[in-house]
């Protein structure tokens, strides 16, 4: 079972979205209520601010219009290609349904290969996230066992090869995506 990273919910978001204050928030996380749990689990700051914002949260929507299934088909689904093209649909997509925490891996990943000038590759995104925390300190506070392995699988069984061509040729638009 993997287990998902807590996000912190900010006392400023949780007074908005239960009209109380400050140390009640404070109060209901040392009490461990369901409803923290829940919050810090599976939405960010930036999720319940665009639902205090919009009334919805975008990510959301596009679960509820699609199922499981239709999600995973749509995830595993090669590109099409024509003329060399990629569907940057279909990646963005891939993207968009990765967990927080490994969009940010993979945002560091390709800030490190453009101050490197090289070429985000599997074995590259090993190295750095396997390799010595003293010379790879900038990705190590993300690198929890579990993270990790998503990372690695979404790198190595879900990005074709063409997908990753594309991401190294685009790799200033691909960290705006993950942005």
């Amino acid at each position: 079972m993997i287990m998902q990273q807590k996000n912190k919910i900010s006392n400023q978001i949780a007074t908005k979205l239960f009209s109380f204050t400050r140390q009640t928030w404070t109060k209901w996380k040392e009490e461990n209520r369901q409803i923290t749990k829940l919050l810090q689990l599976y939405f960010s700051d930036k999720d319940l601010n665009e639902f205090l914002e919009t009334g919805k949260i975008e990510k959301q929507e596009l679960s509820q219009l699609l199922t499981v299934e239709e999600l995973k088909k749509a995830v595993n689904a090669k590109f099409n290609t024509y003329n060399n093209k990629i569907d940057i649909h279909n990646l963005r997509l891939k993207i968009f349904v990765l967990p927080d925490t490994e969009k940010k891996i993979l945002e560091i990943l390709l800030q490190v290969c453009i101050r490197r000038k090289t070429d985000f590759s599997i074995d590259l995104a090993k190295k750095l996230t396997k390799g010595n925390p003293k010379k790879n300190g900038h990705i190590i506070k993300y690198l929890e066992k579990d993270r990790v392995a998503i990372f690695l699988y979404f790198i190595e069984k879900i990005i074709t090869k063409e997908e990753l061509d594309y991401i190294n040729r685009n790799k200033k638009e691909i960290i705006e995506i993950l942005q």
